[in-house]
């Protein structure tokens, strides 16, 4: 009997010791099982911001490209608008060099001598040719002028000379654009070539601020 309690004892508490190994082993698959949960949310969270890190790296990179291109497109135009600025200038400067000879022409001409009037009509022709299709501005035009009449303005001789041929290019140019007047017979006379003649029996704008440049500083 005694032997039957002991073993029912032994019995017992080898039972209690049974489930108290199987909490513990539950608990510990339950917690291992937590860790592994969250090492693997880590290791998704860590991978995410990766990724993210690497589109802003990307979308930096994009944006550092973009802005490269805008600048090399930028200094292209200025590149561009420059040059074609300098000729422009280039093209103005060489238009107002031919304004200035033809101003210096007139110094060759003679007003009351034998054969003037021919002579005169040349030098109205290839001035109203010139200034009819110019591309010089009222602006550019006053500006050429201006600084011929001041390069002569010390030499009263060739101020006198150069107002006289003036006026009488200025009265033959008035004839050239009377649509009743018909000057084809001088030009054959004095062997007279003109582009333009006879201007469409219109002021010529060119040669209209020409005599009022003229008239202006002359009359100084």
């Amino acid at each position: 009997m005694k032997k039957k309690q002991i073993l029912a004892v032994l019995g017992l508490t080898f039972c209690l010791a049974l489930a108290a190994c199987g909490g513990t082993s539950k608990k510990t698959a339950d917690t291992s099982g937590n860790q592994t949960t969250v090492t693997e949310s880590k290791e998704s969270a860590n991978k995410n911001s990766a990724s993210d890190n690497s589109t802003s790296d990307s979308n930096k990179n994009s944006s550092d490209s973009s802005s490269s291109a805008s600048d090399s497109d930028k200094k292209s135009k200025t590149s561009s608008t420059s040059s074609q600025s300098a000729d422009s200038d280039k093209k103005t400067a060489e238009e107002e060099k031919k304004l200035y000879s033809l101003l210096e022409e007139l110094q060759n001409g003679e007003v009351g001598t034998a054969g003037s009037s021919m002579k005169i009509a040349s030098i109205a022709v290839d001035l109203c040719d010139y200034l009819y299709t110019t591309p010089l501005t009222s602006d550019q035009i006053t500006s050429t002028a201006e600084q011929y009449l001041n390069d002569i303005s010390s030499d009263n001789d060739k101020v006198d000379d150069f107002r006289q041929v003036f006026d009488a290019v200025e009265s033959q140019y008035k004839l050239f654009i009377d649509s009743s007047n018909d000057e084809t017979s001088l030009f054959k006379d004095a062997g007279i070539k003109s582009t333009s003649y006879p201007y469409g029996n219109q002021q010529i704008p060119g040669m209209e601020t020409l005599i009022q440049v003229v008239s202006q500083k002359l009359a100084m």
